[in-house]
């Protein structure tokens, strides 16, 4: 698959994620890699935008001047609403921090920004997932920045996520189970599902898995009714070790579910389903689909 900027065309490796403001791909022109942001219009309930694609520009200026290290911006296709950004290859903090690996000293170096940043009267997103060391350098790969107000600077609240707090602990676990459902039932990278899965993994649904090795046969089923499954996460929730949350799927009907056949219907449905984790693996599930929905979509004229 490929995406073009202006009149330049770049080949998809993968998608990298989605923020507030839209989709981070990992492209590449044959020779170089770089980010391609697509702008997303989806509502955000606790931030609030103007034109998305000029509030990427004017934060990006923003930065510049303050002297902040951040990706350069190479290209902006207006009519699509593409940024193409330089690479910044590298583990996130995030990714170090649930390796339990010590940032200490990129957390100096954020008080470093820091100082320039209010200086300017200036905030940025100081969540983890945002910073990449690259040779001894941190990196703020957003360009996202707010006007300076102390209950969201780095002491006040970036810094709760940059430490083995519960806040980060808690979000550890829920992108375990966000990368179970998009790794399980969407990119159907099983190894990856393994290796968040405990070998004695309990599934207490009426699927009844006893493993992770049981869990990935479930997950290949669901392959198997339906095709072209996509998996939207409604609502997600965690406390101490349990995560619990309320997921939409949709796909169409391509093998047999419930005793029937293949229709090629389209369908949808939501489901229940509530997770314990332990030591950054999922060891318990309590799931509920709603068979009675599924069988009557399926079954209808």
């Amino acid at each position: 698959m490929r995406i073009e900027v202006n009149d330049k065309s770049f080949e998809i490796i993968k998608l990298l994620g989605k923020g507030k403001g839209g989709y981070s791909y990992l492209v590449t022109d044959g020779d170089k890699e770089y980010i391609v942001k697509k702008i997303h219009h989806e509502p955000c309930s606790y931030y609030q935008f103007g034109n998305k694609l000029q509030c990427e520009i004017e934060a990006y200026k923003r930065l510049k001047s303050i002297g902040i290290s951040l990706p350069e911006m190479y290209d902006v296709d207006v009519e699509r609403e593409l940024i193409l950004k330089e690479y910044i290859d590298g583990n996130t903090i995030f990714d170090m921090e649930k390796d339990t690996v010590d940032v200490t000293e990129y957390i100096i170096q954020v008080n470093e920004m820091c100082k320039k940043l209010y200086e300017a009267n200036t905030n940025i997103d100081y969540f983890p997932t945002n910073f990449i060391p690259q040779k001894g350098q941190l990196y703020y790969i957003d360009y996202e920045c707010n006007d300076y107000m102390e209950e969201w600077n780095f002491e006040n609240w970036g810094i709760k996520y940059w430490q083995q707090t519960k806040e980060l602990i808690g979000y550890i676990n829920k992108e375990i189970v966000r990368k179970f459902f998009i790794e399980g039932y969407v990119n159907h990278d099983y190894d990856k599902v393994m290796s968040i899965v405990a070998d004695n993994y309990i599934d207490h649904s009426p699927a009844g898995a006893k493993s992770n090795k049981d869990a990935i046969g479930i997950l290949k089923i669901v392959e198997n009714m339906f095709k072209d499954l996509k998996v939207e996460i409604m609502d997600i929730f965690e406390e101490g070790n349990m995560v619990a949350s309320r997921i939409k799927y949709s796909g169409i009907h391509s093998g047999e579910c419930m005793g029937i056949a293949a229709t090629g219907k389209p369908i949808t449905f939501e489901a229940l389903e509530n997770f314990k984790i332990k030591e950054g693996k999922i060891i318990e599930s309590w799931g509920y689909w709603p068979d009675a929905e599924i069988k009557k979509i399926l079954e209808s004229k």
